[in-house]
C-alpha cells in the first residue's frame, strides 16, 4: 500500500513539474487532472499490473480527467479529489482487463503536455531523467494543510498569527490589514464577504478575520452561523488583499506572502511568509497533526473508534493487512 502510494505520488509531482505552472493558470485544477493519473499509476501498482497495463492504465486516465478552477469556492471543488480517485480505481480495472490506450498521450501531437498547457510548459526530459535517482516525495515533501481552507490562504493564516502571537494583538487593536500575494492567488479568492462555508473557504478576508479574531481556523469556523457572526463580518471590511506590484508569470506563485498590520495607535507590523506551516521545509508537529485528526474525525467517529483507528494509522507500518482499518472506516 505504501510503496503503490510513493509510486502514485510520484507520477503527480512529475507530471506536475512538466505541465505546471502553465496548466493550472490556464484554469486546470491540477488535484483532479493530474491527481486522476497519479491515481491510475497507484492503483494499478496496487493490482501488481505489468508495464503495458500500467501504460495503459495512465493513458485511459488521461481520457477523464478534467477539473476547473472555476469550481472553486463550489461544493463541487472537494469532490475533484474524489473524481481523480474514481477516474485511476476504473482505469486501473480498464487496464486490467486488457482495453488498450495510446502511448503518446502524455506528450504526443495531441496530449496532456500540448492540449492542456502552453507552450512555456517545460517536456518531460527533466522529469524523466530523476525517475529511479531520487523521490519526489523525498524532493519536495507533501505539505499537510493545518487549516480546513484553500491552501492560496494558508501563508497569509501564518503570518497573521505569528503577528498576533508576537505582539500579543486582539481584533480591537487593528486599524486596518493588507494581505500581499500572488496574482495567481488572488484570481481564485474573489469572495469578500462569503455567503456559505464552500465560499469561507475561499475567502482571504474571512479566513484573515477569523484568525485574527479566535487566534485560530478550525472546521467550526465554517458554518453558516459562524460566517454570519457579527464580529466577523465587522472584521472584514478591515482586510485587504492585493496582489505584488511587480510579479512576473513564470515566477509569481514563488513570491511569499506579506502581512502587513496597521494598528490603531499608529504603528506598523509586517511579517513576511514563503512557506507554509505544514509544509516539508516547516512541518507540522505531531501534536497538530493529530489534533487535525481528531477533528476531522470526531463527527463521523465516535470517541472508541477515533482513538482506534489513530492508533492503527500510527502503527501502519506493522499491520498484517488493512482489513481492520477499512472495516472501522
Amino acid at each position: 500500500m505504501l510503496d503503490a502510494f510513493i509510486v502514485g505520488v510520484e507520477v503527480i509531482m512529475r507530471i506536475g513539474e512538466a505541465v505546471n505552472p502553465s496548466h493550472y493558470k490556464l484554469g486546470w485544477h491540477a488535484t483532479s487532472t493530474i491527481g486522476a493519473l497519479g491515481a491510475a499509476v497507484c492503483s494499478a501498482r496496487l493490482m501488481g499490473l505489468d508495464a503495458k497495463a500500467i501504460s495503459n492504465a495512465l493513458s485511459i486516465a488521461t481520457s477523464q480527467a478534467a477539473g476547473y478552477n472555476s469550481q472553486f469556492g463550489t461544493m463541487t471543488k472537494p469532490l475533484h479529489a474524489g473524481f481523480a480517485a474514481h477516474t485511476g480505481v476504473l482505469a486501473a480495472q480498464f487496464a486490467a482487463m486488457d482495453i488498450s490506450a495510446s502511448t503518446t498521450t502524455l506528450d504526443g501531437k495531441w496530449s496532456f503536455l500540448s492540449l492542456l498547457s502552453t507552450k512555456e510548459a517545460q517536456d518531460f526530459d527533466n522529469a524523466l531523467e530523476k525517475l529511479g535517482r531520487i523521490l519526489a516525495i523525498d524532493e519536495y515533501g507533501l505539505t499537510i494543510k493545518p487549516y480546513p481552507c484553500c491552501s492560496s490562504i494558508h501563508r497569509a493564516i501564518d503570518g497573521l498569527l505569528e503577528l498576533r502571537k508576537t505582539y500579543n494583538l486582539s481584533a480591537a487593536d487593528v486599524d486596518t490589514i493588507t494581505v500581499t500575494i500572488p496574482a495567481t492567488y488572488v484570481d481564485i479568492l474573489p469572495f469578500v464577504f462569503p455567503k456559505n462555508d464552500a465560499e469561507a473557504r475561499f475567502s482571504m478576508t474571512y479566513c484573515v478575520a477569523v484568525a485574527l479574531f479566535s487566534g485560530d481556523l478550525q472546521p467550526v469556523n465554517f458554518t453558516i452561523e459562524a460566517i454570519k457572526r457579527p464580529e466577523i463580518q465587522k472584521l472584514i471590511p478591515l482586510i485587504t488583499m492585493k496582489k505584488h506590484a511587480d510579479n512576473t508569470q513564470n515566477q509569481d506563485i514563488q513570491m511569499p506572502d506579506i502581512v502587513t498590520i496597521e494598528l490603531k495607535n499608529g504603528r506598523i507590523l509586517e511579517q513576511t511568509v514563503d512557506q507554509p506551516v505544514g509544509s516539508i521545509d516547516r512541518p507540522i508537529s505531531r501534536t497538530a497533526l493529530l489534533n487535525k485528526f481528531t477533528r476531522c474525525a470526531q463527527d463521523i467517529l465516535d470517541q472508541e473508534q477515533c482513538s482506534e483507528v489513530k492508533r492503527l494509522l500510527l502503527n501502519f507500518g506493522t499491520l498484517e493487512g488493512l482489513n481492520e482499518l477499512m472495516t472501522l472506516l
